[in-house]
């Protein structure tokens, strides 16, 4: 992309860039670097940092984070309470693992707005209708595969 390398989790036809799969993607890289498994890793792992702290604010969302940068419901994907705690996680692992402040800054702020339980709530519901709404396949796919295979 125009921002650097980007790990996808899964092939689609426009950038989605899952913050939670490329974060994981990161991870191995940076693992595989430290067992000495192959020298490309660790500067793979140093292009996919770069891109994804230019990408970084694009996943702000106020004090929330979104799942991923794909606009599939017309509008900011936003992370269900699950993985907000996650991505403030793994944001965090990030920072350490790169010496990257910034990511750090963005974790603890999405894992501090995650406590909040009436957020959790309000945010469920509002990702919930929002996919309902706006892309209903995303929550009836297992119906949608049944009715295909019968």
């Amino acid at each position: 992309t125009d921002h650097g390398v980007i790990y996808e989790e899964y092939p689609a036809i426009e950038l989605d860039c899952v913050f939670n799969g490329m974060c994981h993607a990161l991870i191995g890289l940076w693992e595989a670097s430290m067992c000495e498994v192959t020298t490309d890793a660790m500067p793979d792992f140093d292009k996919g940092v770069r891109a994804l702290r230019a990408l970084l604010p694009r996943f702000a969302y106020g004090s929330w984070s979104l799942y991923s940068l794909n606009q599939c419901l017309g509008k900011p994907l936003l992370a269900s309470p699950y993985y907000q705690r996650s991505n403030g996680l793994l944001a965090q692992v990030i920072g350490r693992m790169a010496k990257e402040p910034e990511f750090q800054t963005y974790g603890k702020r999405w894992q501090q707005s995650s406590e909040s339980i009436l957020l959790r709530i309000r945010l469920s519901v509002r990702v919930a209708l929002d996919r309902y709404i706006h892309a209903p396949d995303l929550l009836h796919s297992d119906k949608a595969i049944n009715k295909k295979n019968a």
